[in-house]
């Protein structure tokens, strides 16, 4: 369940998937667990889709919220007369089938089985008549789902991005800028970046994200070093500006990462970042991880770098800064690859399979 507008890059999925649906002629009703009136949202998130939000306010921390949470999601959906329940809240959405509504679930990462009651909810999910589809975001995920049990009715649906506007890029500093969008926990690199900015004296290193204490603690790290500048989060209607303002974008994930969670992702991600990257028309570089070479395959693992070796970022941004035609290869194949993975064509897909398009 998701608070929006937030930091996290699952609300920027959820807001923009709902955007999506709407695009496509779809009347969309947003419930969340907190959820800002619907000209709000689009704002933060720089949207153009008119849909409707609501908020659950559960209990968080409260034992026995999320019940409560997806009887209130299953009780909406019937009061508004939907005609199909999509979203990450698995128990939501299967209660919605327990009040006559088709539905699918989407899963960022494996369903929790560890307790009774966990594995009793997921049964109640997979075996579900009205369930249309699971969506996993990655073949890795799929294949765990599988191994759970889940029916053969699994669409592999990776991340997605919005095509560049067309505002004018963010005028960011120094001659050569390299530049980082996306959060500050473990795994997710800004150690390999802290190495990059002594590495490489003569670029100026510009961090967007946060959280607000990680700001600080990097920022103290690298107070020496004058070519790193943090600015901190940037507002998702932002970020396409800022991603435009650099010569060289960086997505250096380990081979364990954290979610805005605590939890463990790197074997099942499909980060968000890599497609605004790819859609961005800006060189990048981002580990060479099994999970992300099925997206960055072909032409385009000239990207991939080895997420242990800080030398071998560094030789590969200093050819791509310094050699133009490699840079336009990549560029140029980064964005055909895009254009199959924008979010209204993934929404579509997802209709497609579960049968709903018109």
């Amino acid at each position: 369940l998701a608070h929006l507008p937030g930091e996290t890059a699952n609300s920027v999925h959820i807001a923009r998937m709902c955007d999506a649906f709407t695009s496509l002629g779809h009347e969309v009703t947003l419930v969340a667990a907190h959820s800002s009136e619907p000209t709000t949202v689009r704002e933060f998130y720089g949207l153009d889709g008119d849909f409707d939000t609501v908020s659950l306010d559960p209990w968080d921390g409260v034992r026995g919220w999320s019940h409560v949470a997806a009887a209130k999601t299953a009780l909406i959906a019937r009061r508004r007369k939907a005609d199909f329940v999509y979203g990450r809240f698995a128990w939501g959405c299967a209660l919605s089938g327990m009040a006559a509504v088709p539905f699918a679930v989407e899963f960022p990462t494996p369903p929790p089985t560890g307790s009774f009651g966990r594995r009793v909810r997921w049964e109640s999910v997979r075996r579900h008549p009205l369930l249309r589809a699971m969506v996993a975001i990655t073949e890795s995920l799929k294949r765990d789902l599988h191994a759970l049990g889940a029916s053969g009715r699994v669409l592999v649906e990776p991340d997605a991005a919005s095509p560049p506007g067309s505002a004018p890029p963010l005028r960011l500093e120094g001659r050569t800028r390299i530049g980082y969008v996306g959060q500050l926990y473990p795994g997710k690199g800004m150690d390999l970046i802290a190495r990059l900015v002594r590495r490489m004296p003569e670029c100026d290193f510009h961090v967007a994200g946060g959280p607000e204490d990680l700001v600080r603690h990097w920022s103290g790290v690298l107070a020496d070093c004058p070519n790193a500048h943090f600015h901190g989060f940037i507002a998702p209607h932002q970020t396409d500006r800022f991603r435009r303002g650099c010569d060289l974008l960086l997505a250096p994930y380990s081979a364990k990462v954290e979610g805005c969670d605590g939890k463990q992702i790197g074997r099942w991600m499909s980060p968000l970042k890599l497609f605004e990257y790819m859609a961005s028309g800006v060189p990048f570089l981002t580990s060479d991880l099994p999970v992300l070479r099925e997206v960055l395959y072909g032409p385009l693992e000239t990207a991939l770098c080895d997420p242990t070796s800080p030398a071998d970022w560094e030789r590969k941004a200093r050819l791509l800064l310094t050699d133009p035609e490699r840079s336009a290869a990549l560029t140029a194949h980064a964005r055909a690859r895009a254009k199959a993975h924008t979010w209204a064509a993934r929404a579509q897909r997802i209709l497609e399979f579960c049968q709903l398009s018109e």
